[in-house]
């Protein structure tokens, strides 16, 4: 009867093997019959066999085991550990065109797929991923959002995820570091009629969820508009009100007034610091030849 169900063999019953007695042979022979299908129904150390049901370990361990190979195989805890079977090494392809070979390959892409590799360029513009040469995919960042120069840097540990149409950048070893310009705007009661400029810059940098920012702005002429005073265009949409560092230079201003500013949505509110109160900066503080120049920190 070969083993019982729960693994346990068992002889044959009514094998009565009698010393100095002459054995029958049916009897012998379906003995060995037996134990011959319990040795088929066994696991061959040499790999011939193959389990034909689960196997549960009782909480023991396969031990020494060898490194997967292929995706059929399971992993061993230093693979895991080590996410050997996510890293790619360094991207191949273009800066703009990125080819990853993670050992073993894909076949096909699944949603969820993660990989790490070490960025051979920074990007120029929107890039794409190739993986085990199953198919280009775009790479989209907070989102939906295609890749701008600089979101993946040279030499940065770069992590992507795939959402089931595009991979997402997840990390880029530069906290999704960003960089570039923007045009700020001054506005008097939300107009800009007649205002014009000799030096109008914005340069900016994102780490994360934080801007950093410096704005440089020299008026030819203040023009006509009127009201409060306001710096628009901020590249980022403030997550909260945040004070900036603010410099001017040829403003009307009386004696013992400093400017101040704060970051709102995309805009700079700017007032008026006075010995015992505050107010609102306007257009009746600026000459045409005005100087700004504001710094600032804020968090999207």
């Amino acid at each position: 009867m070969a083993r019982n169900g729960s693994g346990t063999y068992s002889r044959v019953a009514s094998t009565p093997y009698v010393y100095n007695t002459v054995i029958d042979q049916v009897v012998v022979n379906a003995e060995m019959d037996d134990i011959a299908t319990a040795l088929t129904a066994s696991i061959a150390k040499d790999g011939q066999t193959t389990p034909t049901a689960n196997l549960p370990m009782g909480t023991y361990r396969h031990t020494n085991v060898g490194a997967a190979s292929a995706r059929t195989d399971y992993a061993r805890a230093s693979q895991v550990q080590d996410s050997s079977l996510v890293w790619c090494g360094t991207g191949g392809g273009t800066v703009d065109a990125i080819t990853l070979t993670p050992s073993p390959a894909i076949t096909a892409y699944a949603t969820g797929q993660t990989f790490r590799f070490i960025s051979s360029g920074a990007n120029t513009g929107a890039a794409t991923v190739n993986v085990s040469s199953v198919g280009a995919k775009s790479i989209k960042k907070d989102g939906t959002s295609a890749l701008v120069a600089g979101d993946i840097q040279n030499g940065a540990v770069i992590e992507i995820c795939y959402d089931g149409t595009n991979f997402q950048l997840i990390r880029n070893g530069a906290a999704n570091r960003e960089e570039g310009t923007f045009t700020p705007v001054v506005n008097f009661g939300g107009a800009t009629t007649g205002i014009t400029y000799t030096t109008q810059t914005g340069t900016y940098t994102k780490i994360g969820n934080v801007v950093v920012f410096v704005i440089h702005i020299v008026l030819s002429s203040k023009g006509s508009a009127t009201g409060a005073a306001t710096i628009t265009g901020l590249p980022f949409t403030s997550a909260n009100l945040t004070a900036v560092t603010t410099h001017m230079e040829t403003m009307t201003l009386t004696s013992g007034d400093s400017p101040q500013g704060y970051v709102t949505g995309t805009s700079i509110y700017l007032g008026v610091i006075k010995p015992a109160s505050s107010a609102t900066m306007t257009d009746t503080n600026f000459n045409n030849t005005s100087t700004v120049l504001i710094s600032g920190i804020y968090r999207v």
